[in-house]
């Protein structure tokens, strides 16, 4: 028992001598607060999360409860049981949604010790949706569905709920909406279909409320199975799609006078495809 003494002789060849130990009394439990980890500002929508490390300085176990306290007010308590000379990391969250700005005093005590902090709680920043990491294929088809993706990050701290678009030729072509909370990430993929332009490269826009990005891509004529460009057979046939020898005849006295056909330039390479696939028709 601690107290008691025992006596131990220690001899050395016809020498000895007594030693007198004397039983300790252990060091008792006290449980220090230290590396307090929280941030220093904190917008009003989120919540508040604080650790920090409890360590038992003494050799004997400690049962104690940890108090959070926030603006001299007790918000929680922790049980913990912790063996002389051991640490337990300890941590709390506190919503801050109903709290006033302006800073505040926190702690985080065992019986023994405290630890104290300060935090601010500031005004939220407004939801804005920036636009990165813009992918679409280097080159579509008309008529052919393709898909443009981007990174959406909310930079705010309030939740965003915008429609994101795309543009090609600076025309919108879709919209999606997006809802997405502070601070998060979303990749976004819009399907569309490549439009009826005039082929040649082309930028194409990702736009939030806030942000946007361009990029471009090509677009390529949709071709007929005759081998010309499909708005050339078109320009060439009738309104239902026929081609044959009448269409054939005023196209090719159209292209001599160099005029075009419907707004599209046809050359005297493309009738003769037409002319050859006509003949493989019959």
């Amino acid at each position: 028992s601690p107290g008691d003494t025992i006596d131990l002789e220690v001899a050395s060849g016809p020498d000895s001598e007594t030693i007198t130990l004397t039983i300790a009394e252990p060091d008792p439990a006290f449980l220090a607060v230290s590396d307090l980890d929280a941030p220093a500002t904190i917008p009003q929508t989120d919540t508040f999360s604080v650790s920090a490390t409890v360590t038992n300085e003494g050799e004997t176990e400690a049962n104690q409860d940890i108090e959070f306290s926030f603006n001299e007010t007790q918000i929680a308590t922790e049980p913990v049981t912790i063996e002389g000379g051991a640490s337990e990391t300890v941590s709390f969250d506190l919503p801050t949604d109903t709290r006033e700005l302006g800073t505040y005093e926190y702690s985080i005590s065992s019986e023994d010790d405290t630890s104290t902090g300060s935090v601010e709680i500031v005004e939220p920043e407004p939801p804005s949706l920036s636009v990165s990491n813009l992918e679409a294929p280097d080159s579509v088809i008309q008529g052919e569905q393709f898909s443009v993706s981007a990174t959406l990050t909310n930079d705010g701290d309030i939740d965003a709920a915008q429609e994101v678009v795309l543009e090609i030729d600076g025309l919108e072509v879709e919209s999606e909406p997006v809802t997405l909370a502070g601070g998060a990430t979303q990749q976004l993929t819009i399907t569309t279909t490549a439009p009826a332009l005039t082929p040649e490269t082309y930028e194409y826009t990702v736009r939030s409320e806030n942000d946007s990005m361009t990029d471009s891509i090509e677009i390529q004529p949709e071709i007929h199975e005759s081998g010309v460009d499909q708005q050339v057979f078109n320009a060439v046939a009738d309104d239902q799609g026929n081609l044959g020898v009448i269409e054939l005849s005023m196209a090719i006295e159209t292209v001599n006078q160099e005029q075009q056909i419907d707004g599209v330039d046809v050359s005297v390479t493309d009738l003769s495809q037409l002319i050859a696939w006509v003949d493989g028709q019959g």
